[in-house]
């Protein structure tokens, strides 16, 4: 039975979005178990007085049930270049604890990390949704690969709006900002479209 996972921020003792990452592990274990009993991950999680300082990134790790859980210090990645990459054959539907497509495909890149574009369209790096800024309002691709939990809040909010990103109209925007359940999106955490590398196979 394959393992899934939600990546939660956890910081000061405070999880972050538990309702939507519920939400999301739910409709997984749904689908692809089966399983109509529904985990409250505010309900069940425990929370230890070593996790009550500082900024930790905590891992669920499940299929029908919850399998185990953990609290890991998280460092910020500097991401500064994103490389594309095109493959119309990954499919990440669902947030499989086995990454190994993304690992195999990063260690071929000279960028920070990769932009993977599918059937011509824009989807996400590695481990980030992203948005798209055109100067005046950030999009985010229609079709990603996964979708976040932070993209999902930050669409209800209407601070990001949903757009199909086709890859040939890339250079109609100004940058590219990184989102995910560790980074807010005041964070800033950008990438300048000038440092997209368009060339490099993969």
């Amino acid at each position: 039975m394959c393992l899934l996972f939600e990546t939660i921020k956890l910081k000061e003792g405070v999880f972050y979005n538990l309702d939507l990452h519920s939400e999301r592990m739910n409709n997984a274990r749904k689908t692809l178990f089966n399983a109509n009993n529904k985990i409250d991950l505010s309900k069940v999680l425990n929370l230890s007085d070593n996790y009550k300082k500082g900024l930790y990134k905590y891992r669920v790790e499940y299929n029908k049930d919850i399998i185990k859980t953990e609290a890991i210090p998280y460092v910020y990645r500097k991401i500064k270049t994103l490389q594309i990459v095109f493959n119309d054959e990954i499919d990440y539907t669902y947030k499989y604890a086995n990454r190994a497509v993304f690992e195999e495909i990063r260690k071929k890149t000279m960028a920070d990390d990769i932009l993977i574009i599918k059937k011509g369209l824009i989807t996400d790096t590695s481990f980030t949704n992203v948005a798209l800024f055109n100067g005046n309002q950030w999009f985010t691709p229609f079709e990603p690969l996964l979708k976040g939990t932070k993209r999902e809040e930050l669409i209800r909010k209407r601070t990001i709006l949903e757009k199909k990103l086709i890859f040939s109209e890339i250079k109609q925007y100004k940058k590219i900002r990184l989102i995910n359940s560790m980074l807010n999106f005041d964070d800033q955490v950008d990438v300048e479209i000038n440092n997209v590398l368009f060339n490099g196979k993969v």
